[in-house]
């Protein structure tokens, strides 16, 4: 649940720093081709046009102020997507394994659950995911320890 909540928030704080530069930028651009529209119009409609700031770091603060706002409505988009995303790739991975009937070894099988078993015994942040039917295992860990190729 908590890796959900940080997916969303690295989404959304990503796409906002996205959007408020992508406003200054367009800012920066439009003051050079046309000062008088941000000295008649855009200063005095955002309350700046009385601060000491240099004009043209007042127009990229303007397009920062104009511009964040989507990046908190895009970021929260993409990143319940993402979330949906990857719940899709898990099932039509499962869905394709089946329809295709992928053999594994039973040696290798065997091979995969003992290092599997033998990881969350060392290090004890290792656990299996959820899961529909036995498959696939996904397996969960908090971070990649420095003698993972031991196993």
């Amino acid at each position: 649940m908590i890796q959900k909540i940080v997916l969303i928030f690295v989404s959304v704080a990503g796409a906002v720093v996205i959007a408020s530069a992508y406003g200054a930028l367009h800012n920066l651009i439009t003051y050079q081709i046309s000062p008088e529209y941000f000295t008649l119009f855009k200063f005095i409609q955002f309350g700046m046009s009385k601060t000491m700031m240099p004009e043209l770091i007042r127009a990229m603060y303007v397009g920062v102020l104009a511009s964040w706002w989507m990046g908190l409505f895009i970021g929260g988009v993409v990143g319940c997507e993402l979330l949906f995303a990857q719940r899709e790739f898990w099932l039509e991975l499962q869905r394709t394994l089946q329809e295709k009937k992928f053999e594994i070894q039973p040696i290798q099988s065997v091979d995969k659950l003992i290092t599997f078993f033998s990881q969350s015994i060392s290090y004890g942040d290792i656990k299996k995911a959820p899961i529909v039917s036995n498959d696939i295992w996904r397996v969960e860990n908090a971070s990649v320890h420095r003698d993972i190729e031991l196993f």
